[in-house]
């Protein structure tokens, strides 16, 4: 398994896990637009702030890490932030997304940021999820919440 910084060669690579990742979790009810995810990668592997990661298996792309680094509202201090983290469902389970994490950590501290930081806003095993971030050194620093009432 082989954990790389990702370029726009890998990016048709990794459109389909992009819509595979829309369709099974909760933004499957919003519109889904593969020129802007297209877009948004091939930003992302050129800006030095910002971090996309593939793991390959036999040459096989089996998942993507993208992350970014921004500034605090209130200061200058900046801060890393994760956009997605996806494996392949048949390599769940493997090594995969730990790698990327951990590639992610050394990078965000290589870039002397104030927090990094990981999410989970797709809804797909919250409980699975939250372990494993706590697992490779996160904590819980609130929660974020979705608006459903009425008028």
């Amino acid at each position: 398994m082989e954990i790389r910084l990702a370029n726009v060669r890998d990016i048709e690579k990794m459109l389909p896990m992009c819509s595979a990742m829309h369709a099974e979790s909760r933004y499957r009810i919003y519109h889904y637009s593969q020129e802007k995810m297209k877009t948004l990668i091939e930003r992302m592997t050129t800006d030095d702030d910002s971090i996309v990661l593939v793991t390959e298996r036999n040459g096989e792309t089996i998942g993507m890490f993208l992350a970014t680094i921004g500034t605090h509202f209130f200061g200058d201090d900046r801060y890393s932030s994760d956009g997605l983290l996806y494996v392949v469902p048949e390599h769940r389970g493997t090594k995969a997304a730990k790698n990327m994490v951990t590639y992610y950590v050394l990078w965000a501290k290589s870039k002397g940021v104030s927090d990094i930081r990981i999410g989970d806003t797709t809804n797909n095993n919250p409980e699975q999820n939250e372990k494993f971030y706590q697992e490779s050194g996160f904590i819980r620093i609130g929660g974020n919440f979705l608006y459903e009432g009425g008028e």
